[in-house]
């Protein structure tokens, strides 16, 4: 990748790969994360709004631009940061970089939009209570950071979202969406002094202005479960540990963990819970990995009368992880799953773009480094980061399951 700044602060990210599309992805350094308790939900509402359209386009005529030339675009908000990106063929730049532009740069927030976009928001969160595997890791984060706004709900509630006014919208489109708090990727195929020249054209001019971020200390780990009762046919399992930040050089034998015990059907506990005894359907884990602190997380889609035997599997697995160091064929074999699961996602150009947006908020240099890195971890590096921080009992638990099931 090549790194490049403008000099209202704004960053410019290229990857040049022979694909044949090109995909522009804009970042905002902004998310739940910089929401106040009765205002959850706005980073996620603005992402809503923007795709209305500037002052003097229709939502309309901003999609069908991009829709006539086979392109597409949309966006997503987590709790640091939100990513707007449009996927086009490579002669079609201006025309994706000037619709980012009029996301992200030309907003203009209209009050019926906004009533308009409220109701589809509300409908969104009352989907969401009916995709419990989804909603059981907002509970989880809550879990895991009480009363602390990384444990914020990206999307709000229905009472957040309903108090959420025009003008709280125009203050935090003004405050995050600023040239220093932003960050455009460019991958796959493309010219770099086209793109260069066009960036310069159309964002040069944004202003930018200073940001600070102080958040509160981070709560204790404490062991903590909670149970939601809601009218499902399954129960839902969620394990959750803190874990160390993206730039701990532990974070990289948390890569490997991951791997190893909950990446794809022939991972540990898949197999273990679901192939050897028919437990669960759906088995996973995940890592999330930010500036401030990180997550490891296991999820298991289980029965609830089943759920007590997966917990104690889940455990027996951690134990083994850190009594025994992982031979050296199983670590290899780790690695490769690793790299090539990485590797063979870098076929398409918004897959690329996805890729370099992680490495770039590691503040990594290139794919290839990052791996590097990861393929250095030893046995012992895995057995010393699961004895830290893999202790079944100091992890929060969060089960959703029917009171009557």
């Amino acid at each position: 990748m090549k790194k490049f700044g403008l000099k209202n602060g704004l960053e410019i990210v290229l990857d040049k790969r022979e694909t044949n599309s090109l995909t522009v992805m804009a970042l905002i350094k902004s998310g739940s994360n910089d929401e106040r308790p009765k205002k959850l939900g706005l980073s996620h509402f603005l992402e809503h709004l923007v795709f209305n359209g500037p002052k003097n386009v229709s939502k309309k005529e901003l999609s069908h631009r991009i829709y006539k030339i086979g392109g597409e675009f949309n966006a997503f908000t987590s709790n640091n940061v939100t990513v707007y990106y449009v996927k086009i063929l490579p002669k079609h730049l201006h025309t994706a970089l000037k619709t980012i532009q009029d996301l992200i740069v030309n907003a203009f927030f209209k009050k019926r939009e906004i009533e308009h976009e409220r109701k589809i928001i509300i409908s969104e969160i009352h989907k969401l209570r009916d995709t419990p595997e989804r909603e059981i890791f907002d509970f989880l984060l809550d879990s895991l950071f009480p009363n602390h706004v990384f444990g914020n709900n990206v999307i709000g509630d229905e009472k957040t979202v309903n108090g959420i006014t025009k003008k709280d919208i125009e203050a935090h489109y003004r405050k995050h969406y600023v040239a220093n708090n932003m960050a455009l990727f460019f991958s796959g195929k493309f010219e770099e002094e086209n793109v260069m020249n066009e960036v310069n054209q159309l964002f040069g001019h944004v202003k930018s202005r200073k940001i600070e971020r102080i958040f509160p200390r981070l709560p204790s780990n404490s062991r903590t479960q909670r149970i939601i009762e809601r009218n499902v046919n399954q129960a839902h399992l969620a394990v959750g540990f803190k874990v160390p930040n993206c730039f701990s050089k532990e974070s990289l034998a948390l890569e490997l963990i991951c791997a190893y015990l909950g990446g794809g059907l022939a991972a540990v506990l898949p197999q273990e819970i679901r192939e050897k005894r028919g437990l669960a359907y759906s088995v996973n884990t995940s890592l999330d990995m930010q500036k401030e602190y990180g997550l490891f997380t296991v999820y298991c889609g289980v029965q609830k009368e089943n759920i007590e035997k997966v917990k104690k599997i889940i455990k027996k697995e951690f134990e083994k992880l850190k009594a025994n160091p992982l031979t050296q064929n199983k670590l290899n074999e780790i690695k490769t799953y690793y790299e090539g699961n990485l590797k063979i996602k870098q076929d398409d150009s918004l897959r690329i773009a996805k890729t370099d947006l992680y490495l770039h908020l590691r503040n990594e240099e290139s794919l290839n480094e990052f791996l590097s890195k990861v393929l250095k971890v030893s046995s012992l590096d895995i057995q010393k980061a699961a004895k830290k921080y893999l202790n079944f009992d100091e992890g929060s638990t969060v089960i959703i399951s029917s009171k009557n099931q």
